[in-house]
Protein backbone atom coordinates (compact mmCIF):
# COMPACT_ATOMS: atom_id res chain seq x y z
CA UNK A 1 0.00 0.00 0.00
CA UNK A 2 3.21 2.44 -0.36
CA UNK A 3 1.11 4.21 -3.02
CA UNK A 4 -1.62 5.51 -1.04
CA UNK A 5 1.03 7.42 1.39
CA UNK A 6 3.08 8.62 -1.93
CA UNK A 7 -0.02 10.41 -3.01
CA UNK A 8 -1.46 11.53 0.32
CA UNK A 9 1.39 12.12 2.26
CA UNK A 10 -0.81 11.58 5.58
CA UNK A 11 0.07 8.62 7.80
CA UNK A 12 -3.39 8.29 8.89
CA UNK A 13 -4.59 7.02 5.30
CA UNK A 14 -2.56 3.47 6.22
CA UNK A 15 -5.60 2.76 7.74
CA UNK A 16 -7.05 2.14 4.25
CA UNK A 17 -4.29 -0.11 4.02
CA UNK A 18 -4.84 -2.49 7.08
CA UNK A 19 -8.72 -2.97 6.34
CA UNK A 20 -8.26 -3.54 2.38
CA UNK A 21 -4.85 -6.19 2.58
CA UNK A 22 -7.35 -8.19 4.13
CA UNK A 23 -9.03 -9.03 1.49
CA UNK A 24 -6.06 -10.12 -1.11
CA UNK A 25 -3.81 -8.62 -3.11
CA UNK A 26 -6.68 -8.24 -5.92
CA UNK A 27 -7.93 -5.74 -3.76
CA UNK A 28 -4.44 -3.51 -3.93
CA UNK A 29 -4.63 -3.59 -7.66
CA UNK A 30 -8.27 -2.07 -7.50
CA UNK A 31 -7.52 0.76 -5.15
CA UNK A 32 -4.08 1.73 -7.60
CA UNK A 33 -6.36 2.02 -10.11
CA UNK A 34 -9.27 4.11 -8.70
CA UNK A 35 -5.98 6.22 -7.51
CA UNK A 36 -5.33 6.62 -11.08
CA UNK A 37 -8.42 8.17 -11.83
CA UNK A 38 -8.00 10.71 -8.94
CA UNK A 39 -12.01 10.33 -7.69
CA UNK A 40 -13.54 13.24 -6.35
CA UNK A 41 -13.12 11.61 -2.58
CA UNK A 42 -9.44 12.19 -3.54
CA UNK A 43 -9.55 15.13 -4.90
CA UNK A 44 -11.27 17.49 -2.46
CA UNK A 45 -9.04 15.77 0.86
CA UNK A 46 -6.11 16.25 -0.82
CA UNK A 47 -7.22 20.82 -0.74
CA UNK A 48 -6.12 22.77 1.85
CA UNK A 49 -9.45 23.08 4.06
CA UNK A 50 -10.91 24.92 7.70
CA UNK A 51 -12.20 22.73 10.22
CA UNK A 52 -16.08 24.11 8.95
CA UNK A 53 -14.86 23.20 5.31
CA UNK A 54 -13.84 19.72 5.80
CA UNK A 55 -16.31 18.91 7.82
CA UNK A 56 -18.57 20.25 4.76
CA UNK A 57 -16.66 18.23 2.43
CA UNK A 58 -17.16 15.03 4.72
CA UNK A 59 -20.99 15.38 5.01
CA UNK A 60 -21.26 15.56 0.79
CA UNK A 61 -18.88 12.61 0.60
CA UNK A 62 -21.22 10.45 3.30
CA UNK A 63 -24.75 11.61 1.39
CA UNK A 64 -22.67 10.80 -2.14
CA UNK A 65 -21.67 7.32 -0.34
CA UNK A 66 -25.00 6.31 0.71
CA UNK A 67 -27.16 7.27 -2.40
CA UNK A 68 -23.65 4.90 -3.85
CA UNK A 69 -24.58 1.96 -1.29
CA UNK A 70 -28.63 2.24 -2.24
CA UNK A 71 -27.26 1.88 -6.17
CA UNK A 72 -24.95 -1.13 -5.02
CA UNK A 73 -22.09 0.75 -5.93
CA UNK A 74 -20.34 -0.46 -3.00
CA UNK A 75 -16.93 -0.26 -3.93
CA UNK A 76 -16.34 3.30 -4.89
CA UNK A 77 -18.69 3.34 -1.85
CA UNK A 78 -15.93 2.51 0.50
CA UNK A 79 -13.54 4.57 -0.83
CA UNK A 80 -15.42 7.47 -0.23
CA UNK A 81 -16.12 6.40 3.90
CA UNK A 82 -12.00 5.69 3.53
CA UNK A 83 -12.02 9.32 2.38
CA UNK A 84 -13.63 10.49 5.65
CA UNK A 85 -12.41 8.13 7.85
CA UNK A 86 -9.04 8.95 7.03
CA UNK A 87 -8.91 12.49 6.95
CA UNK A 88 -11.49 14.00 8.99
CA UNK A 89 -11.85 11.37 11.83
CA UNK A 90 -13.57 14.03 14.18
CA UNK A 91 -16.83 13.97 11.83
CA UNK A 92 -19.57 14.29 13.26
CA UNK A 93 -21.12 11.17 11.56
CA UNK A 94 -17.63 8.97 12.34
CA UNK A 95 -20.15 6.27 13.60
CA UNK A 96 -22.73 6.13 10.59
CA UNK A 97 -19.62 6.17 8.42
CA UNK A 98 -17.99 3.37 9.83
CA UNK A 99 -21.45 1.11 10.35
CA UNK A 100 -22.02 1.97 6.43
CA UNK A 101 -18.42 1.24 5.15
CA UNK A 102 -18.75 -2.15 7.42
CA UNK A 103 -22.07 -2.55 5.01
CA UNK A 104 -19.98 -2.01 2.52
CA UNK A 105 -17.49 -4.37 3.37
CA UNK A 106 -20.24 -7.31 4.03
CA UNK A 107 -21.74 -6.79 0.23
CA UNK A 108 -18.63 -7.24 -0.89
CA UNK A 109 -18.70 -10.34 1.42
CA UNK A 110 -14.90 -8.79 2.53
CA UNK A 111 -16.84 -10.20 6.02
CA UNK A 112 -12.86 -9.82 7.88
CA UNK A 113 -13.22 -6.03 7.21
CA UNK A 114 -16.71 -6.20 8.12
CA UNK A 115 -16.01 -7.69 10.87
CA UNK A 116 -12.91 -4.99 12.04
CA UNK A 117 -15.06 -2.50 11.10
CA UNK A 118 -18.03 -3.10 13.38
CA UNK A 119 -16.31 -4.16 16.34
CA UNK A 120 -13.91 -0.88 15.50
CA UNK A 121 -17.47 0.93 15.59
CA UNK A 122 -18.97 -0.88 19.14
CA UNK A 123 -15.01 0.04 20.76
CA UNK A 124 -14.63 3.40 19.74
CA UNK A 125 -18.29 4.90 19.51
CA UNK A 126 -19.76 3.13 22.70
CA UNK A 127 -22.26 5.61 23.01
CA UNK A 128 -23.98 5.60 19.09
CA UNK A 129 -27.32 4.91 18.53
CA UNK A 130 -26.06 2.20 16.02
CA UNK A 131 -25.07 -0.35 19.06
CA UNK A 132 -28.00 -2.76 18.56
CA UNK A 133 -27.57 -2.08 14.15
CA UNK A 134 -23.82 -3.22 14.73
CA UNK A 135 -24.34 -6.32 16.89
CA UNK A 136 -26.64 -7.30 14.34
CA UNK A 137 -24.33 -6.94 11.80
CA UNK A 138 -21.47 -8.80 14.09
CA UNK A 139 -24.18 -11.68 13.92
CA UNK A 140 -24.41 -11.68 10.34
CA UNK A 141 -20.79 -11.51 9.02
CA UNK A 142 -20.11 -14.80 11.61
CA UNK A 143 -23.26 -16.60 10.76
CA UNK A 144 -21.39 -16.28 6.78
CA UNK A 145 -18.19 -17.13 8.16
CA UNK A 146 -19.65 -20.42 9.73
CA UNK A 147 -18.98 -19.18 13.29
CA UNK A 148 -22.08 -20.45 14.21
CA UNK A 149 -21.56 -20.41 17.93
CA UNK A 150 -20.62 -16.83 18.50
CA UNK A 151 -23.34 -15.67 15.81
CA UNK A 152 -25.83 -16.66 18.26
CA UNK A 153 -24.21 -14.82 20.93
CA UNK A 154 -24.81 -11.52 19.10
CA UNK A 155 -28.42 -13.13 18.65
CA UNK A 156 -28.79 -13.64 22.41
CA UNK A 157 -27.19 -10.52 23.57
CA UNK A 158 -29.60 -8.64 20.92
CA UNK A 159 -32.50 -10.82 22.26
CA UNK A 160 -32.21 -9.91 25.59
CA UNK A 161 -31.46 -6.42 25.52
CA UNK A 162 -32.62 -4.88 22.26
CA UNK A 163 -35.96 -6.54 21.56
CA UNK A 164 -37.52 -3.93 20.99
CA UNK A 165 -35.00 -3.08 17.59
CA UNK A 166 -36.48 -2.62 14.62
CA UNK A 167 -33.69 -5.66 13.23
CA UNK A 168 -34.58 -8.13 15.79
CA UNK A 169 -36.94 -10.39 13.17
CA UNK A 170 -34.09 -9.75 11.03
CA UNK A 171 -32.14 -11.16 14.06
CA UNK A 172 -34.46 -13.94 14.82
CA UNK A 173 -34.27 -15.08 11.07
CA UNK A 174 -30.44 -15.86 11.05
CA UNK A 175 -30.85 -17.23 14.21
CA UNK A 176 -33.32 -19.38 13.16
CA UNK A 177 -31.13 -20.26 10.14
CA UNK A 178 -28.36 -20.52 12.31
CA UNK A 179 -29.97 -23.29 14.46
CA UNK A 180 -31.63 -25.09 11.45
CA UNK A 181 -28.04 -25.20 9.99
CA UNK A 182 -27.13 -27.09 13.37
CA UNK A 183 -29.89 -29.35 13.60
CA UNK A 184 -31.71 -27.86 16.70
CA UNK A 185 -34.95 -27.55 14.87
CA UNK A 186 -37.22 -27.12 17.96
CA UNK A 187 -34.84 -24.59 19.62
CA UNK A 188 -35.16 -22.66 15.06
CA UNK A 189 -38.93 -23.53 15.32
CA UNK A 190 -39.35 -21.65 18.15
CA UNK A 191 -37.51 -18.59 16.90
CA UNK A 192 -38.49 -18.24 13.65
CA UNK A 193 -42.09 -18.27 14.79
CA UNK A 194 -41.42 -15.28 16.53
CA UNK A 195 -40.49 -13.35 13.52
CA UNK A 196 -43.38 -10.99 13.31
CA UNK A 197 -45.79 -10.95 10.03
CA UNK A 198 -45.09 -7.27 8.76
CA UNK A 199 -41.47 -8.10 8.95
CA UNK A 200 -40.00 -8.46 5.39
CA UNK A 201 -38.07 -11.26 6.58
CA UNK A 202 -41.92 -13.22 7.17
CA UNK A 203 -41.95 -15.13 4.71
CA UNK A 204 -38.42 -16.46 4.65
CA UNK A 205 -38.84 -17.60 7.82
CA UNK A 206 -41.69 -18.93 7.04
CA UNK A 207 -40.35 -21.44 4.38
CA UNK A 208 -37.85 -22.59 6.84
CA UNK A 209 -40.83 -23.65 9.29
CA UNK A 210 -42.26 -25.24 6.27
CA UNK A 211 -39.00 -27.06 5.55
CA UNK A 212 -38.34 -28.13 9.34
CA UNK A 213 -42.11 -29.34 9.39
CA UNK A 214 -41.79 -31.43 6.87
CA UNK A 215 -38.60 -32.75 7.74
CA UNK A 216 -39.64 -33.56 11.17
CA UNK A 217 -42.75 -35.57 9.75
CA UNK A 218 -40.57 -37.59 7.05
Amino acid sequence: MEFCRQNFHIPGFCFLGVIFCTAGNSIAFQIAALDSNKTFAVSIIQQEMTSEELEDAAKKLHKAAAKKFKQKAYWTSSVDLLAVLDFHPEFTKSDEVTYLLANCFYEMRMYESADKMLRHLLKTYSKTPLVAEAILGLQKVCYQKKDYQTSLKFYKALESHYSDQKGIDESRYYAGQTYFLLEDYNLSLNILNRIKQKSNFYPFGLYSVALMNLKKKI
